[in-house]
């Protein structure tokens, strides 16, 4: 991989990370998807696990890896909290 492309990969993976851990923050996933939100988080949950799981195959670039693996557990986190919640 080019260092160009690195850095675009990286970007985007910043980028999609800042833009979820937001989401999760100041949104209300809950209300936005209602009953079907733990689904939805734990499919959003297991999509990061696996870009977690290629960066590390691809070379283990541990600061993104870190920030994937952060963001599928709170996906995880919000998903049981919401579904402990509604029973």
């Amino acid at each position: 991989m080019s260092p160009q492309q690195f850095e675009a990969l990286q970007n985007v993976i910043e980028q999609a990370g800042a833009d979820s851990e937001d989401y999760q923050t100041y949104g209300n996933p809950h209300v936005d998807y209602g009953a079907e939100w733990p689904e939805t988080a734990r499919a959003k949950s297991e999509r990061w696990r696996v870009i977690a799981d290629w960066l590390q195959s691809a070379g283990g670039w541990a600061g993104l890896i870190d920030q994937c693996a952060r963001l599928a557990q709170t996906l995880e986190s919000s998903a049981t909290e919401y579904k402990g919640a509604r029973h």
